[in-house]
């Protein structure tokens, strides 16, 4: 898991790799090396090679539930009648959603986008069938502001209800979101809220990805929050 340290780099940034997308090859040395470096060069091969079919094991699981969740729209419950998620459905998945949960409001984490068919898509289906519209475009690869938390959370107390919220794979940004909803406006405990930022939804913030910063977010905003003594994780 990348870390995030005050001076505002990884712990893997420190380790001399790059800060960025890193191919699966760099890392190899800081998970492996230590293990295999003892071995005689005859069988570092072997345990290299079944070291990489562990690994892969470990994430094939988390894989073919995204896939699965993926396939269904990652459509989900988030509060009974009242709020749900979903990845960015297309004009026909959209227009069947909102009629077969009576949706009233659509919430689009990734922001207004007049360019794209998608958005497009989506405004058209929010006219024809009424269904008021919100954008408000955060990033899953970035700390969010817990006063940007709380501006989304006054938009989706104030839309009607029932209301979908969006990102991308509906994963990171939307598991935000609905996390601080159910802590915020509807008492859940922390860990009950943190569970919409689980990898059943999709939300793997491990390796080399930056999505950690979706919990980290939601731990901050929490922590702001007097309603309940301070979570620890």
């Amino acid at each position: 898991m990348r870390t995030r340290h005050p001076g505002g780099h990884s712990a893997i940034d420190q380790a001399g790799l790059p800060g960025d997308l890193i191919p699966m090859r760099s890392i190899w040395p800081i998970f492996l090396e230590d293990r295999v470096g003892f071995l005689p060069a005859s069988k570092r091969s072997w345990q290299r090679k079944v070291l990489a079919v562990a690994l892969a094991g470990l994430l094939s699981a988390p894989s073919s539930c995204w896939l699965y969740q993926q396939g269904r729209g990652n459509f989900h419950e988030v509060s009974a009648g009242q709020v749900y998620r979903s990845r960015q459905l297309n004009k026909k998945e959209m227009a069947y959603f909102v009629r077969r949960y009576h949706i009233r409001s659509i919430l689009n984490l990734r922001g207004a986008n007049q360019g794209a068919d998608w958005y497009q898509d989506e405004l058209s289906v929010a006219r024809r069938l009424a269904v008021r519209h919100y954008d408000h475009g955060i990033s899953a690869n970035h700390d969010i502001d817990s006063h940007v938390i709380e501006h989304i959370l006054s938009l989706l107390r104030d839309a009607p209800k029932p209301i979908l919220i969006h990102c991308n794979f509906g994963a990171d940004r939307t598991g935000l979101i609905a996390a601080a909803y159910l802590y915020a406006m509807e008492g859940r405990t922390f860990k009950e809220a943190r569970q919409q930022l689980s990898v059943f939804y999709g939300h793997f913030p491990y390796l080399w990805s930056r999505t950690g910063a979706m919990d980290r977010s939601l731990l901050r905003y929490i922590r702001r929050q007097p309603r309940q003594q301070t979570p620890r994780v």
